[in-house]
């Protein structure tokens, strides 16, 4: 938060930058090591070191702490340079898996930019204090149209309770405060006064109605820990109505849709392949697809990959195999819950991915595809990726029975790998750089905003427990 011209601006920095800041030298272009063609940057080491949990016990202040996770990273880059060796990145599910990770950065720097200026005035701040002190007990009504919600509020009685003039229409009752619900009904609910009856709403595809039975009038709190809360959800709260406005600009013309007889089609397919039941008393938290269930859906719909599934204004497509690679490989939650709500998440999902498709096409005509934070964010990300996939590949070569003396076994060969690729690699460290390089450790998961099944960088995958190759690696970065 800065003061400029009597003006508070809260930005909300992305958590990169944020970290940068921490540092004596903001220097996110330099690199801290050069392993063969890969590279370890000051931004990479920093943001990945604190997000790891593997790393959270460890002293930060601590040289020793800094040698250890940048010894593991120059032995992801070993891994890394080695799987390109063996042209892992010629693979189709890297390339999947590129597409989409370059996807999410795109859409994270179109947005980046269209927050970046978001300012909030002590005026603002004031007034979501006022309303702040208020908690409104509400009666909703929900209709399926406009005609049908408008006709009840006509007729409606404003100083009795819905329940009490029409039993038979099911109402619900709840206590809402300022900021924990949606903007659009907030900005009705909060002028009303107790006994007055809102408009009809159009939220998320129905009709509601409010009606405020009463409301308890708390004193104004001026602590810092409320003052930052009303900051962050004003923030919040610009940042929907900048996305609702930008998008629907976007959008403008555009008859994208997604076909309903299809995802039908599709969702019935995997209901039956899922075994999803009918109904279930126990809701299940939304997940992302498993490989294995990604095996099976397209098993289940072998004969219709290839169709057509959703077409874009500029002529691209989508096919139902293209469908079902982006709910396996993007951040995508479903219900498997019960058939209803696992087609519910369907549904909601299909349309947000067809969202951030056209964000990224809007991102690349801006040309963000060569900026600075879109490739980095995507060699990071591939660069974790082909390491693990390496790891596992020398795993798969030992052909161990899974006992403790082959998985000694295991760690012996990746541990003989690194040292020798070590050796055999031109490896570099700017030693007066990692010295300078602050750290800090988040001692929690952060996951990225747009895409919350992101973490906002990936783990460091810990290697500091191989006793030959770490022994080689503390030599060369001291």
């Amino acid at each position: 938060m800065e003061k400029i011209g009597g003006t508070l601006i809260f930005r909300q920095y992305n958590i990169f930058l944020i970290l940068l800041l921490l540092a004596s030298c903001q220097q996110e272009k330099m690199n801290i090591a050069q392993v063969g063609e890969s590279v370890v940057t000051v931004e990479e080491f920093q943001t990945r070191y604190a997000i790891s949990p593997y790393f959270s016990g460890f002293p930060e202040g601590d040289s020793q702490t800094k040698l250890m996770v940048l010894a593991s990273l120059i032995g992801e880059k070993i891994l890394v340079n080695e799987s390109r060796k063996l042209n892992f990145q010629e693979r189709e599910k890297f390339k999947t898996i590129q597409n989409q990770l370059q996807k999410e950065a795109l859409i994270e720097e179109l947005l980046n930019e269209l927050y970046d200026e978001i300012e909030i005035s002590q005026e603002d701040i004031h007034a979501a204090q006022r309303k702040t002190s208020r908690e409104l007990e509400i009666e909703e009504l929900v209709f399926q149209s406009e005609h049908e919600a408008q006709n009840y509020r006509n007729k409606v009685d404003a100083k009795q309770t819905f329940a009490a003039q029409h039993p038979a229409i099911k109402s619900a009752t709840y206590n809402v405060k300022w900021g924990n619900s949606d903007p659009q009904i907030e900005d009705v609910l909060w002028k009303l006064k107790a006994g007055n009856v809102s408009e009809p709403i159009n939220f998320q595809g129905h009709y509601y109605l409010f009606r405020i039975s009463k409301e308890k009038i708390s004193p104004l709190s001026n602590d810092l820990a409320n003052w930052e809360r009303i900051q962050k959800i004003l923030y919040k709260r610009e940042k929907k109505k900048i996305y609702r406005t930008y998008f629907k600009k976007m959008m403008a013309g555009k008859k994208t849709s997604v076909p309903g007889q299809k995802l039908k089609y599709i969702a019935e397919q995997l209901e039956n392949v899922f075994d999803i039941p009918q109904s279930d008393s126990v809701s299940l938290n939304p997940i992302l697809m498993t490989d294995s269930y990604y095996q099976q859906a397209r098993g289940s719909l072998q004969d219709k990959l290839n169709e057509d599934f959703i077409t874009f204004d500029d002529g691209s497509q989508w096919s139902i195999g293209d469908f079902l690679r982006n709910l396996r490989y993007g951040t995508y939650p479903l219900n498997y819950s019960t058939r209803s709500a696992f087609r519910a998440s369907l549904r909601n999902t299909a349309i947000i991915m067809m969202e951030h498709e056209y964000l990224a096409k809007e991102s690349i005509k801006r040309g963000f595809q060569n900026s600075t934070y879109v490739t980095e964010e995507t060699r990071k990300w591939m660069d974790s990726y082909l390491a693990d996939q390496m790891r596992l590949e020398l795993t798969v070569r030992t052909n161990g029975s899974g006992s403790e003396a082959d998985k000694t076994h295991k760690i012996t060969a990746l541990d003989n790998f690194l040292t020798k690729g070590l050796a055999n690699l031109n490896v570099s460290v700017d030693k007066e750089l990692l010295n300078k390089t602050e750290i800090q450790h988040l001692k929690m998961l952060v996951f990225k905003t747009h895409f919350p099944g992101r973490q906002i960088a990936p783990s460091i995958l810990p290697l500091d427990r191989l006793p030959a190759f770490l022994g080689k690696a503390l030599t060369l970065i001291n």
